[in-house]
């Protein structure tokens, strides 16, 4: 049988990555992905804007996007997302600046999605799937595939028509739980996600912190005041606005259990409690609209519009 000409065709792939004062081995976290996409979208949040030379291999496929100022990872995914649907790109990949596909598994990755998707397609079904890797586990080429429920930014690759039935992230979030909310709109809508096992992402979280307190040895993520806030007020909104949003342990973790750590572990303890008492406030009233470390002069985020 002779194949369609859908089945025949490389997809094109774009990935987008958000920069703030990148460490050092950012080109190379890059270098195990760009070489095998069509597009690299960089919004650069770095003030002043970060100085990096590219290399030659992929500094042809670099568009480099600056605001001046850091407006959190939102509003850059939207960007990318609007690129992907106005030229014709199958894919969207979205990265973190620190995560970096391991051993040279991110091109058997976007193989395995690129087949579902197509296979998809052909069948007149473009259904909107969104594709996450393992993270920090061993790839498995042969492994079965598994449904998830939710995912993170960074690794995940997303159909056109995935991005089309979610509509755009939602820029009120500015940093933190734009997945959740993501995936739950997603999954509203009908789409899947699933996790592939070729590959696997080198991920972290947070800047982990440990202490000696008697015979214990607890570990924070030590979070910062403003991401702290996000943290914080994001995931009590996903609990408010979502009745489908049951994840206890992920708030007990992240919200009820910060004050604690802060206390006995973390440096800027009034800072950081200030801003959990106020993403406290602001998340069980389900208030997106007062922001109070989003930079003034920047446009307000708006909530997500479903047709766009």
């Amino acid at each position: 049988m002779t194949p369609s000409p859908t089945s025949c065709r490389r997809p094109r792939v774009l990935a987008v990555v958000t920069l703030f004062c990148p460490p050092p081995g950012v080109v190379d976290n890059l270098m195990t992905y760009v070489p095998h996409t069509d597009g690299l979208y960089i919004w650069d949040n770095t003030p002043g804007g970060a100085r990096i030379t590219w290399p030659t291999a992929i500094a042809d496929r670099i568009v480099t996007h600056r605001l001046g100022a850091n407006v959190g990872i939102a509003r850059a995914l939207n960007a990318a997302r609007r690129m992907t649907l106005a030229e014709g790109y199958d894919l969207l990949l979205t990265m973190d600046q620190d995560s970096r596909f391991d051993a040279d598994t991110f091109a058997a990755f976007v193989a395995e999605a690129a087949r579902r998707s197509m296979a998809a397609d052909d069948s007149g079904d473009a259904e909107a799937r969104a594709f996450v890797p393992r993270i920090n586990r061993q790839a498995e080429a042969d492994a079965e595939a598994v449904e998830q429920t939710n995912f993170i930014v960074s690794g995940t690759l997303f159909t056109a028509a995935a991005l089309r039935a979610a509509g755009p992230f939602d820029e009120r979030l500015v940093i933190d739980a734009i997945d959740t909310d993501y995936a739950l709109r997603l999954r509203r809508a009908g789409g899947h996600i699933l996790q592939l096992p070729q590959a696997n992402l080198v991920h972290s979280l947070g800047q982990p912190l440990t202490r000696r307190i008697l015979c214990f040895h607890p570990c924070t993520l030590n979070y910062s005041p403003l991401r702290t806030f996000y943290i914080v007020r994001n995931h009590l909104y996903l609990r408010r606005a979502y009745s489908e949003f049951r994840r206890p342990d992920l708030l007990r973790t992240l919200v009820w259990k910060r004050p604690l750590y802060i206390l006995l572990m973390e440096p800027q303890k009034g800072a950081r409690l200030w801003a959990w008492c106020r993403g406290v406030w602001r998340g069980l009233r389900g208030d997106l609209g007062h922001d109070p470390y989003l930079l003034r002069g920047e446009p307000r985020p708006e909530a997500p519009d479903r047709m766009a």
